[in-house]
């Protein structure tokens, strides 16, 4: 793959990365879905460690 910026957002349900050309063509996308846990009625929980897990594999996506 040529040079890209690796766009990362991180959302309420899963890690998106969109890899776009210096042309800015998207050359890449990926996502990852994240588990979300409700122990109370209007909180959400998330797990620090499963959220970065779905930031590099949608990464990868996006790279491959």
């Amino acid at each position: 793959m040529s040079e890209v910026v690796l766009s990362l957002d991180e959302g309420t349900s899963g890690a998106t990365a969109i890899a776009v050309g210096l042309d800015g063509e998207i050359q890449g996308k990926g996502y990852e879905e994240i588990t979300q846990r409700y122990p109370r009625p209007g909180w959400v929980e998330h797990d620090p460690n499963e959220i970065w897990s779905a930031v590099q594999a949608s990464a990868r996506r996006a790279l491959e």
